[in-house]
């Protein structure tokens, strides 16, 4: 299998090299370049796209200090965004599977036909949007199987997730709202009163990887809702940006669907938020497909967000059968089942 993985991966790499696989940088990152080049000012200048510029500067970097081709070189490092994304695809379903990642290499593979497959149809950002969720559900997933107890590296790597699906909007919103969600959810309740240090402090840090991002953050949704006029007209025109536009436009219909809509999120989150506490494997999968489906209603790429997270849950699905559980020991003498 590890023979088969590699063959594919290597043909991927010829298909690029060869310009079969070509994305280029989008007008945003284009028009920084015409005035700026360091991602650091950009940052400390609250530029609204600095952070996807600072995602994409590797590979400009290269660009600049040797002069080889700006698109190739950039099409090289979605490549690279689309392994990383396979990668974390196979970690999280071999999670979801056993528990551990001793079935990556069998993960891998539906997971390198996934998304090469995938990207043949993509722009090239979307594909480091993936590579976010994607980190993100593993980190999370390891946080809620209890195999990482360092909070340190945990929120490391929410923050590193959270910048990689910083190349749009919408993305950036919904790895926000996981992270959000994800500490809301964890079971910070115990002997009926008292608060659980761990998680309290899970909580707290999260808010405040959200908190150093959210201006931002803030900054880059407002901008999208004055675009589309501002307000809450601003908000429902935003809706024809997505799968919004197949909604009925009337205020009486919007106000329905508001409702009931609102109705059902809460239901789906209060199941989310229940499967978390119960630690069911794929509780951080479907919380993070969840989320970009309700996103994207407002923006088509906020909804492809949610492909890693189904790919994960697909896969466990298909490769489910292949896991032998293990039986249970017996009870022993004394105990259970033979106490008297």
């Amino acid at each position: 299998m590890r023979l088969l993985n590699t063959l594919v991966v290597g043909m991927y790499a010829l298909m690029i090299a060869l310009g079969v696989v070509q994305f280029s940088l989008w007008s945003q990152i284009t028009d920084i370049i015409s005035y700026n080049t360091d991602p650091v000012s950009l940052i400390l200048s609250g530029h609204l796209h600095a952070l996807r510029f600072a995602v994409v500067f590797p590979a400009l970097w290269l660009h600049l200090a040797t002069g080889w081709n700006q698109d190739l070189l950039f099409t090289i490092w979605v490549g690279m965004a689309i392994m990383l994304c396979a990668t974390q695809v196979a970690r999280a379903s071999s999670l979801a599977l056993a528990g551990n990642e001793s079935l990556r290499r069998w993960t891998f593979f539906p997971s390198l036909l996934v998304f090469i497959g995938i990207s043949f149809a993509m722009n090239g950002r979307i594909a480091f949007a993936f590579a976010g969720i994607a980190c993100l559900l593993v980190s999370q997933l390891r946080w809620h199987l209890g195999l990482n107890r360092s909070l340190t590296w945990f929120l490391l790597g929410q923050l590193g997730s959270l910048i990689l699906m910083s190349v749009s909007t919408g993305t950036f919103m919904v790895g926000a709202l996981v992270i959000l969600l994800f500490a809301l959810a964890q079971p910070v309740i115990r002997d009926g009163q008292y608060l659980r240090r761990r998680q309290a402090i899970h909580f707290g840090s999260a808010l405040l990887v959200l908190l150093s991002l959210y201006p931002l953050l803030g900054k880059s949704l407002l901008k999208n809702i004055d675009f589309y006029g501002g307000g809450i007209v601003g908000l429902i025109r935003m809706l024809q940006h997505g799968l919004g536009r197949f909604l009925p436009t009337d205020p009486l219909s919007l106000l329905i669907f508001a409702v009931g809509g609102t109705f059902f999120a809460y239901h789906v989150l209060r199941i989310l938020a229940l499967l978390v506490r119960q630690q069911h494997p794929l509780a951080p999968v479907a919380l993070g497909a969840s989320l970009a489906m309700a996103g994207g209603l407002f923006g088509l790429s906020t909804l492809l967000v949610s492909l890693p997270a189904f790919a994960v849950i697909g896969i466990t699905w298909a490769l489910r059968p292949l896991v032998v559980e293990r039986p249970s020991p017996p009870a022993a003498m004394g105990s259970g089942l033979y106490s008297t």
